[in-house]
Order: C-alpha cells, then sequence, then structure tokens
C-alpha cells in the first residue's frame, strides 16, 4: 500500500496537479492510477491471512484458500462492489492464487505432455480469437448463466490456460543460467518498478515524440522502447538506495 500511495503522490507531483480530494479519490477508486500496486498489497495480505488461518486450525490450505476465491467471486458477481478496487482484488486474487499453487506442486504441474499442452494451446487461441473486453463472444450469449458470471468465467479460463502454458513452456525454451537469457531474467526481476516508473515517464516522452515527423508505428516503436530503457534506467537508480528500494519498490 505506501508504494502505491507514495508513485501515486509523485505522479501528481511531476505532473503539477497535486489535489488531496484527486489523492483521496484515488483511495477510494485506485483503478484510476497505479491500481496494480494497491491490489496486490491487499491480494498478499488476504492470501497470507488465509494461509495463516488454514495453519491455526489445521485446514488444509487449498480449502481455505478455495473458500476465499468463492467468496470474493461471489460478492463481486452479486453485488458489484467497485470501491477500493474491489473488484480487482476478487478477480487477480484468483490468479495470484493459480501461481502460488503451480509454484507449490511445480513437479506435477510442469509434467504436461506434449500433446495436452497443444491441445490446451488450440483451446486458447480459439478463446483468445473470439476475446472482447467488456462482452460475451457470439457463442456464449445464449448460456442460460448471468452473462456478469460467464463473462468472468470466461475470462478465467482464457487466462488460466495462458498462464499454464507460460509456466509450463517458460522453463523448457528458456535456461536463466545462459547470458543471452539474463537481460530477460533481469527486466523480470524489475518489472513491477518499471509498471509504477512508466507511468510517470510515458507522459513526458511522449510530448517529446508526437512531435517527430514520422509515422504513427514507428512513434509506438520508440517510444516504447525509450520509455523501457528510461524506466529501468530509473529503476536501477532506486534499487541503489536501500530506503527508495524498500518504499517505492517493496524490496525487503
Amino acid at each position: 500500500m505506501i508504494p502505491f500511495m507514495l508513485w501515486t503522490f509523485i505522479a501528481q507531483l511531476v505532473g503539477g496537479q497535486l489535489d488531496l480530494r484527486r489523492f483521496g479519490d484515488y483511495l477510494l477508486y485506485p483503478d484510476k492510477g497505479l491500481w496494480f500496486l494497491w491490489v496486490l498489497f491487499f491480494i498478499n495480505a488476504i492470501f497470507m491471512f488465509g494461509s495463516w488461518f488454514a495453519q491455526k486450525l489445521r485446514i488444509v490450505q487449498e480449502m481455505v484458500v478455495a473458500g476465499i476465491c468463492l467468496a470474493l467471486v461471489s460478492v463481486m458477481v452479486l453485488f458489484d462492489v467497485r470501491v477500493f478496487g474491489f473488484q480487482f482484488v476478487a478477480y487477480y486474487f484468483l490468479f495470484y492464487s493459480f501461481g502460488y499453487f503451480f509454484r507449490k506442486y511445480e513437479d506435477f504441474m510442469s509434467s504436461s505432455s506434449i500433446v495436452l499442452l497443444a491441445i490446451m494451446g488450440v483451446c486458447w487461441t480459439v478463446l483468445a480469437w473470439f476475446w472482447h473486453m467488456h462482452e460475451l463472444p457470439d457463442f456464449m450469449k445464449g448460456f442460460s448463466l448471468p452473462a456478469t458470471l460467464t463473462q468472468y468465467v470466461y475470462r478465467f479460463v482464457a487466462a488460466a490456460i495462458a498462464i499454464y502454458l507460460l509456466l509450463d513452456i517458460s522453463p523448457r525454451l528458456i535456461d536463466d543460467s545462459s547470458p543471452w537469457n539474463q537481460p530477460f531474467v533481469r527486466l523480470g526481476s524489475m518489472s513491477l518498478g518499471i509498471y509504477a516508473t512508466h507511468y510517470i515517464l510515458l507522459g513526458w516522452l511522449y510530448d517529446v515524440f508526437k512531435e517527430l515527423t514520422i509515422n504513427d508505428e514507428e512513434k509506438v516503436a520508440c517510444l516504447f522502447l525509450m520509455t523501457l530503457v528510461a524506466a529501468s534506467l530509473v529503476v536501477w537508480l532506486l534499487i541503489r538506495w536501500s530506503i527508495t528500494a524498500k518504499y517505492l519498490l517493496g524490496k525487503i
């Protein structure tokens, strides 16, 4: 939560729009700003509480986490709660849990056959082809279930298959001991900081590139590369100082 508040404050300060009332609005509706930092804090807190609760009562962790997932999703679907980023917490808690248990049962989960991975790849391709951000694909509009519930299920299944494929296939293709892969490993360890930093840098750099006499595709490519380089440099500098590393990047 502290990184979210600090980055939001810095973004307003840098943008010359520091407003305490607007800052409070960001806390009530964090999706207007760096919502991922906010959501990650509450997801981690809820997951840690669930794990502690399971250990205290000697209940299987998976059952407690599944119960929390069901409770959060039920509230989200039935009551459409959207304050304090609840809809994001409820939705992404599913993926946080998915990733945790994938790592916990890594040997079992990563032993999928090539045939199964190929089938899942085809399924994901079909689901992604008909993907719509705010509505169901045509072939699912006749379902008797509530449209909101069906949409969330569709999104989760499509995203879960993609995550499973990435987590299973990536270790087979990428060896982090290889010097060729070290830049990607390094970027991965800095990705959360880059996400927060680019939010501030992007506006400045856009003002520079929009004046260039090149086509839009070239502008986007140049803007992407320059923002990535600049954000990576800023994060690298922040990591050098223990205070900024802890309170802006969450490094402990």
